[in-house]
């Protein structure tokens, strides 16, 4: 809000949009990219449009608020993880994301797995691996296993 002398009142709205699905106790639950529950579905083709979230440790989740976690800097992460992918533009090649072993791991609707490790250092791990999914995109190669734990390096192996 901003406040407009001598009698006005700007309201500035912001309105959520969708950036990945949760699958709990088999709802589906879609989310924001700062981690709101926006609405559950029953639709079964939303995992083709949203990445599916998995591994948060849940503990409670309800629409019009934030998933509660076991672990705190599991749902940072993710919300931080979501907004860093949103603005480097590749979520919507993103099939799902894993908090697993306590790693992420993307999987990638071009074919491809990438360990980013923890959640530190998003920004630059996203962008190497924008980089890397470029160059094995010029060199025709579809699938495999890329290793980003490390911000500005990356591996790539193929998956056999």
């Amino acid at each position: 809000m901003e406040k407009r002398f001598p009698n006005g009142l700007t309201i500035h709205v912001k309105e959520r949009i969708p950036a990945a699905c949760i699958n709990y106790i088999g709802i589906k639950y879609i989310i924001a990219d700062d981690g709101m529950v926006l609405e559950t579905t029953k639709r079964a083709d939303i995992e083709n449009s949203l990445a599916l979230i998995s591994g948060l440790e849940i503990q409670d989740i309800n629409v019009g608020s934030m998933p509660q976690v076991r672990k705190s800097s599991q749902m940072a992460a993710c919300v931080q993880l979501l907004q860093e992918l949103i603005m480097q533009g590749v979520i919507n090649n993103t099939k799902s994301i894993s908090f697993a072993d306590g790693g992420i791991y993307l999987s990638t609707r071009n074919g491809f797995t990438v360990n980013l490790g923890t959640g530190d250092y998003l920004r630059a791990k996203i962008g190497t691996v924008r980089g890397v999914l470029a160059e094995l995109g010029k060199q025709g190669i579809s699938n495999g296993i890329i290793e980003a734990t490390v911000p500005g390096e990356a591996t790539y192996r193929p998956e056999n």
